[in-house]
């Protein structure tokens, strides 16, 4: 009873498809966590490599490593949903197959979890990014931020840290979105609860940048308008608010915004200091970058 307070399990899920190789990184990252108390779910969907023999011998050998294989191939929404909903562990938190956890990254998050106010309901790390074996930091993430906020940017980034049943509650991933399946996921978590998720100061997350494979979360620009227009209208936006989340289109090659949207978002950013991102955002919307 002792260990379950103070070490309770927590469930990392993964989905994957066709990528070995960054699997078994990401697969090792996990399993050497400082903090030990944790299962690893792998729902691979339908890869034609060895994902799936590589699956079989992790899991005999590591006995808190379950992995499932979807029936037909069918995204990595429907792949997160199906781990999330096996999960046994009190916490749960994501990585993507091509991105890796620093050693300390579970107990970071937990740490943060164990200090946080009772109006959070969710912690998200700060990055690093990959860029061939060299480390650098990302931009930092606000403090912390409520749904409103995330009208601005997806300041979450890809993965959270929250109780299993609080994800399962909000129905978890809308498979029904080609693009932004994480982003509309957070703020419709923090619409529905009236809670804010708050960063927890480090850098621990890491996402790589080098490899040569497709991102799990890139996706092409009609895919994103078609995610755009499904997330505006999922959550009824008033007309300032979809355009504000329009000017996230730009940077990746959407460029019909109007410029007056982006003076709105650049006095209404919930941190000064992050004034810059606008400045970023016109900069490439008029092609100087």
């Amino acid at each position: 009873m002792k260990k379950a307070l103070s070490e309770p399990l927590i469930t990392v899920y993964i989905p994957t498809y066709n990528r070995v190789s960054l699997l078994q990184r990401a697969v090792d990252s996990v399993l050497l966590q400082t903090y030990k108390n944790i299962e690893v779910i792998v729902v691979d969907d339908q890869s034609t490599d060895s994902t799936v023999e590589y699956l079989r011998s992790v899991s005999k050998c590591n006995a808190n490593v379950r992995f499932f294989v979807n029936e037909v191939n069918s995204g990595a929404c429907v792949s997160r949903n199906k781990a999330i909903h096996e999960a046994r562990g009190e916490y749960v938190t994501g990585l993507d197959d091509d991105d890796y956890f620093c050693k300390d990254h579970v107990e970071s998050l937990l740490r943060a979890w164990r200090k946080k106010d009772k109006d959070a309901i969710a912690i998200f790390p700060n990055f690093l990014r990959d860029a061939g074996g060299v480390l650098k930091k990302a931009s930092a993430r606000l403090k912390s931020c409520r749904a409103s906020d995330l009208i601005f940017s997806n300041w979450i980034g890809n993965q959270i840290f929250t109780q299993r049943d609080v994800l399962q509650s909000v129905g978890g991933f809308d498979e029904d979105f080609p693009a932004w399946q994480d982003y509309e996921c957070w703020y419709r978590l923090l619409k529905n609860t009236g809670k804010k998720a708050v960063c927890s100061g480090e850098y621990t997350y890491v996402q790589d940048a080098s490899h040569a494979q497709e991102r799990i979360s890139s996706s092409g620009t009609d895919k994103i308008t078609r995610a755009w227009n499904l997330f505006t209208e999922k959550h009824l936006l008033s007309r300032t608010e979809r355009e504000i989340v329009r000017l996230m289109l730009v940077t990746y090659g959407v460029r019909n915004v109007k410029l007056r949207y982006l003076l709105i978002k650049m006095v209404r950013m919930p941190k000064p200091t992050n004034i810059k991102n606008s400045i970023v955002v016109i900069f490439k919307y008029l092609k100087i970058i």
